[in-house]
């Protein structure tokens, strides 16, 4: 006797307003809490603002280009850009802490060529290390493969070439 397929259910919709979220972006709440604290946060300390919001514009830029699963563009550029401009933000708190130190900084050439540099190296890091990487993979496999053909042939030194399959006893040994 056959087994009856099992009843299929309807999966019931989510209640209004409790919509499934897609993962990215603020919910509102999340919003409506995190633009005030900014503007309180550029108005107290805006020398601060000035001189972290002209640095990190190459984070930015990354994580409006950067579409990969996992945003590892962002990520390298946004640490390296944020390590560039660590120096800048300490000589601004620790010395004059004002608009006009900001915008020395901020005019600085030298600050320019560290806190974007930094964000270049992150930008080749994301993009020279997976081949590094795949070679550095392929050598050591090809290493392997030396080293089991090795010990094969001199398995077959030792027991001889019978215990080959026919394919492989047709293969030279490696100089």
């Amino acid at each position: 006797m056959a087994k009856a397929a099992p009843a299929r259910t309807k999966k019931k919709a989510p209640p209004p307003g409790r919509h499934k979220k897609s993962g990215r972006g603020l919910s509102f709440a999340q919003t409506f809490l995190t633009v005030p604290l900014l503007i309180v946060l550029a108005v107290v300390a805006a020398p601060t603002t000035i001189v972290f919001l002209a640095g990190m514009m190459p984070s930015a830029v990354a994580v409006i280009i950067d579409t990969t699963p996992g945003r590892y563009a962002a990520r390298c550029v946004f640490a390296l850009n944020l390590a560039g401009l660590a120096p800048f933000l300490r000589l601004l708190w620790y010395g004059p802490n004002d608009v006009p130190a900001a915008l020395r900084i901020v005019s600085d050439p030298y600050a320019w060529l560290v806190i974007y540099g930094a964000a270049g190296i992150g930008w080749l890091l994301f993009l020279g290390l997976p081949d590094a990487i795949a070679m550095v993979k392929k050598l050591e496999a090809d290493r392997q493969v030396r080293k089991h053909r090795d010990r094969q042939h001199e398995l077959v030194e030792e027991w001889g070439p019978s215990i080959l399959p026919a394919r492989v006893a047709a293969t030279p040994p490696p100089k």
